[in-house]
């Protein structure tokens, strides 16, 4: 609970506890102005859980002043509204993140980009150049001290419960929310890693600070690539807006495509139902406005690590001159994993890439080999509701490897936490307690799944990133035994057997690499073949 939140609470249970007494006015009113001014101070951040304790003190208020805010029965019923006016903080927490564990203290900056090359993305008026919002957490100098970041702003906190289809308050309170990262502190001196991160579809920059604070911490400088357009509306320093671009989503026949393409593909009960649905995905993706946002997303990627590299804005430069551009690795939530394969494919220094629970919007993924270690965390929760329910089977299954060595490529990990849903792998499994937090995010305990997050992704880019020797998975799973190893191998067994009953060899399909379309993220004429041995 917030500070002015606790405050309002207790005010109303004194006032409470005052009528019950029968003490006089003198008291009452000090108690009621406590209320006020705490229930205003919430209320002016965003805190929505504050409205039933403030109108519960006004209503105080009156009979303070007409001096009939005493007796068992206002007693009784001031404390009933003490109760019911804490149960909005207790459901819905103005929440805390955990403290970063590593030795450096965290340093954060916000900064903005534009890409002068790229003009009218995402339903913006044609003359008007890409504009991105960033924020940067690092490794801070020893000792260093300094203001807490605010964990998002106004405007995002305003926008994401519409975005999310939810009531529009629900995480307005997010503005209230101070982070662990501190602004603007002299950066660690030596030379870090790059991990470029990006938020889910209608979703904020900030969504995984508690996982870009715990990487930063332990030595890394993760930058937080905002997609306006597909995410919560944006505003910059120059009061500028970007709202979410809508367009395309009302287009009935390319959205109609997308859902018959998704349909077929995801729920097939076969592996062959599959691969014929997996050509009708691709042809409903390429006609829709994903499409479109598939590739802005991958090049937001490639031109903010491009300008960084070259010539990074003044306010952030001698934290990007820690920056190992050497070792870097591209991480993401649901679109935005999607997204960071898809980049770290196209970057000539990406070592690693993490996909927090996204499906692959880069057709050009599927049956090919990544090149790069991949961590993939799928959840309990399907990805549309025409997918199949098995939990054995995923539509990642086919993306990220050929088909005839899936599940056999080192540096690849598929893991399942079923107690977690989509949007547990954010923050907001600190935004809601139980029952409404199992609905939303999952039934793991939000402190538990935070740390999962955060080990999975720091063991992982240790080992691959950095070229630490630990343990990783397999103390992972020791230590999380409810994140469970998911097998892709099935594809495999079926890819030889289907090419096998073709006539066409296991060993000839092994070394047959499939050729598809990486600039237009599309499937290549494999996928219409009889067999490999037909491409």
């Amino acid at each position: 609970m917030s500070a002015s939140g606790a405050v309002l609470i207790a005010a109303l249970a004194l006032l409470a506890v005052l009528a019950l007494l029968g003490v006089r006015r003198a008291g009452q009113g000090l108690a009621v102005a406590a209320a006020l001014i705490a229930g205003s101070v919430a209320l002016a951040g965003l805190q929505w859980q504050a409205l039933p304790g403030t109108i519960v003190a006004l209503g105080a208020a009156f009979l303070v002043w007409r001096g009939r805010a005493s007796g068992r029965g206002v007693g009784a019923g001031l404390a009933a509204g003490a109760v019911l006016s804490a149960l909005p903080f207790w459901f819905f927490p103005v929440f805390s993140l955990p403290a970063p564990e590593g030795v450096h203290p965290v340093g954060t900056i916000a900064i903005e980009m534009t890409d002068t090359a790229r003009r009218g993305v995402l339903g913006r008026p044609a003359d008007e150049p890409r504009r991105l919002p960033v924020r940067i957490w690092y490794p801070g100098a020893a000792g260093e001290a300094g203001p807490r970041a605010a964990y998002t702003g106004r405007t995002e906190a305003m926008s994401l419960g519409t975005t999310f289809g939810e009531p529009w308050f629900l995480y307005t309170s997010f503005a209230s929310v101070r982070a662990n990262g501190m602004e603007g502190i002299r950066a660690a001196s030596g030379k870090w890693p790059v991990v470029l991160l990006n938020h889910g579809f209608w979703s904020y920059k900030e969504q995984n600070t508690a996982i870009a604070e715990h990487l930063a911490s332990h030595g890394y400088i993760v930058v937080s690539i905002g997609h306006p357009g597909d995410s919560v509306r944006y505003r910059f320093a120059d009061g500028h807006e970007i709202p979410p671009f809508m367009g395309g989503t009302e287009d009935s026949e390319a959205t109609k495509a997308l859902e018959q393409g998704i349909a077929t593909f995801m729920g097939a009960a076969t592996e062959e139902g599959r691969f014929k649905g997996l050509s009708l995905y691709d042809a409903g993706s390429a006609g829709h406005r994903i499409n479109a946002s598939a590739h802005a997303w991958r090049d937001d990627n490639l031109f903010v690590l491009g300008a960084l590299e070259r010539a990074a804005p003044a306010s952030a430069a001698a934290i990007v001159e820690t920056a190992d551009f050497r070792r870097v690795a591209v991480a993401g939530m649901s679109f935005g994993g999607s997204a960071a394969p898809s980049a770290c494919a196209r970057i000539a220094n990406c070592r690693a890439a993490i996909n927090l629970d996204g499906e692959s919007f880069d057709f050009s993924l599927y049956n090919a080999d990544l090149g790069r270690p991949l961590l993939l965390m799928l959840t309990g929760q399907k990805f549309a509701s025409s997918q199949r329910d098995d939990p054995d089977t995923n539509p990642t299954d086919y993306a990220y490897e050929r088909w005839a060595v899936a599940g056999e490529t080192p540096g690849i990990y598929r893991m399942r936490v079923e107690t977690m849903r989509h949007l547990g792998l954010m923050d907001l499994l600190f935004a809601a307690r139980a029952p409404f937090k199992a609905r939303l995010y999952g039934t793991i305990d939000a402190d538990r799944g935070i740390r999962l997050m955060n080990d999975a992704a720091l063991d992982f880019l240790d080992r691959h990133v950095k070229g630490e020797a630990n343990d990783f998975p397999a103390g992972f799973y020791k230590r999380f035994p409810e994140a469970r190893a998911h097998d892709a191998a099935h594809v495999r067994h079926w890819w030889l057997a289907f090419n096998a009953a073709r006539g066409c060899t296991a060993d000839k399909v092994r070394v047959i690499v499939p050729a598809n379309d990486p600039a237009g993220m599309r499937l290549g004429p494999w996928a219409s073949a009889a067999s490999a041995c037909n491409d």
